[in-house]
């Protein structure tokens, strides 16, 4: 958007197209002199599949900076260093997300052609960078706090261990220009002091951190935990330790049981989460399916427990804040998320893994963890019942798993797909073309898994009761959806529409009244 006054209302801006070379452009950043560098990526691919580093300015093409993505590649999240000399970003052509440093420069005169150079492969030797749905757009998993220079340069990356998050400051050793420079890992040592200002406080090494920043020699950070609604962390650089200070949090005089239904007592004082590992048995390459469980530590030896499935599906499940989980632990649930074949930040050909092979293999997956849990629980708690749930293609994932009542008590589908071949036609541009991917690049071929992987089609009875929750204005995965899933499974499912779209599930008026029939449905069911 162009105006001399950026107060002006939008009816009165004046738009430019700068970017002609691919259908979607996304997150766009300014580089010095007015250049813009923008991933984008064409249909059938999508962002996670195929992307490329653009740049443009106003008199020339966008020049293309990285070829990754002509090479079956990711490329996210440009970022642009303090001066706006150099752009970096993330990509996975080593299979793991790494950095990669780019200088560019103003297209020749003659020739019109832009000059991109790579400086450097940031190799970062830690946890892995930013574990979160890192197609996002805006999201930033890494910041830079000064200028790139040789042999001076760190970043700030939040990064994933082991189901949780921390804020590392990375200092590079680097190498000649054009290679690779090995990124340190130093774990903050900040949190020793949290200064709240009387806010809550919140447990650092519970949270997640969605997006951090910096700006006159500080970082930020947007975190948020499994009870810890979203808050801004401030981490003060003071000397080699330095201070962490909370800014603010929303709903922050709230505690985990106000969220919005109150709960019969205060929840216990340790919620415990950690990495889980289930076996997957007869499977290639990865043989055990990544989760992290959920539980406040005090409590009853036997409970009843969620398996929770992530949306995407090309998404990722962590330990941020959800009104569900949040709301289902303090109801004395386990909560276990699954990051099943397809997730994000398990590597690219762990990600690939569920191209061909959506509706099977993350359905094997999921079960793979009932299984685990029913044979072992977790930390010593054993499943009173185990429950299936997911939302948008998780709930697609755990209609598909209702077929297994013997080894299931109930599935929870919110803003579920039911029809792949209603959902290809129906959704937004971004998303219209999943099905090729995931399911099959032939036209043909493609039609008729659209059918045979449908729960729609493929979903009869006997099956584990179903609880059908959908926004009446979901323009990614129409109502109608539901209501013929509905009609389809007959008394074995119940449905409820509420006032919303995709994401009416976080509506506060919703939540009084799903969170507590979520809750009444899973008891009711709890057989075993």
């Amino acid at each position: 958007a162009r105006t001399s006054n950026v107060r002006a209302p939008p009816s009165l801006w004046q738009w430019q197209r700068l970017a002609v070379e691919s259908d979607m452009a996304y997150d766009p950043v300014v580089l010095r002199g007015g250049a813009v560098a923008f991933v984008g990526f064409s249909h059938p691919h999508m962002l996670w599949d195929r992307s490329a580093l653009y740049v443009a300015w106003d008199d020339a093409p966008p020049a293309l900076v990285e070829a990754h993505g002509l090479l079956d590649r990711c490329v996210l999240q440009p970022r642009v260093s303090p001066s706006g000399a150099y752009v970096s970003y993330l990509h996975d052509q080593f299979d793991t997300f790494r950095i990669a440093l780019w200088t560019v420069a103003e297209p020749d005169s003659r020739s019109g052609e832009a000059s991109c150079r790579r400086v450097v492969y940031l190799i970062w030797e830690g946890p892995t960078v930013a574990h979160l749905s890192l197609w996002n757009t805006g999201q930033s998993s890494y910041t830079w706090l000064s200028e790139y220079e040789v042999g001076a340069s760190f970043l700030y990356v939040g990064a994933h261990d082991d189901g949780t998050f921390g804020l590392y400051r990375v200092e590079l050793e680097w190498e000649a220009p054009g290679g690779a420079a090995k990124a340190t890992r130093l774990a903050l040592s900040w949190a020793e002091e949290e200064v709240t200002d009387g806010l809550p406080p919140f447990c650092l090494d519970q949270c997640v951190f969605h997006t951090v920043s910096s700006a006159a020699g500080c970082v930020t950070a947007v975190a948020s935990g499994p009870t810890y609604p979203a808050g801004i962390i401030f981490f003060c650089l003071e000397g080699a330790t330095g201070k962490v200070r909370l800014l603010d949090t929303a709903l922050a005089s709230l505690g985990p049981c106000d969220l919005a239904v109150p709960c019969s007592g205060p929840p216990p004082a340790t919620l415990r989460n950690r990495a889980v590992s289930a076996p997957r048995g007869g499977a290639t390459g990865r043989t055990s399916v990544p989760a992290v469980a959920m539980h406040w530590e005090d409590g009853p030896t036997s409970r009843p427990f969620l398996v929770l499935l992530h949306g995407g599906p090309t998404g990722v499940f962590t330990v941020r804040f959800h009104p569900l989980v949040s709301f289902l632990l303090d109801a004395g649930f386990v909560v276990i998320g699954v990051n099943y074949r397809g997730s994000l930040n398990c590597g690219r050909a762990y990600r690939q893994s569920l191209c061909g092979t959506w509706g099977e293999a993350d359905v094997e997956d999921a079960l793979a963890v009932v299984r685990h849990l029913r044979d072992h629980g977790v930390d010593g708690i054993r499943p009173s019942a185990v429950h299936v749930g997911g939302s948008s293609a998780g709930g697609f994932t755990a209609l598909l798993c209702a077929r297994f009542p013997a080894e299931i008590d109930s599935i929870l589908a919110i803003c579920a797909v039911a029809d792949l071949q209603g959902f290809a036609s129906q959704t937004h541009l971004l998303e219209r073309y999943y099905n090729h991917s995931l399911l099959s690049g032939d036209d043909e071929e493609r039609a008729r898994l659209e059918v045979t992987r449908s729960p729609l089609f493929c979903v009869r009875g006997p099956t584990a009761p179903v609880l059908l929750l959908h926004g009446q204005d979901d323009l990614v995965v129409p109502p109608s959806q539901a209501v013929a899933m509905h009609n389809t499974l007959g008394d074995t499912a119940t449905l409820h529409l509420y006032p919303g779209g995709h994401s009416f599930i976080y509506n506060p008026n919703v939540l009084s009244n799903a969170l507590p029939r979520i809750e009444e449905f899973f008891l009711l069911n709890s057989k075993r």
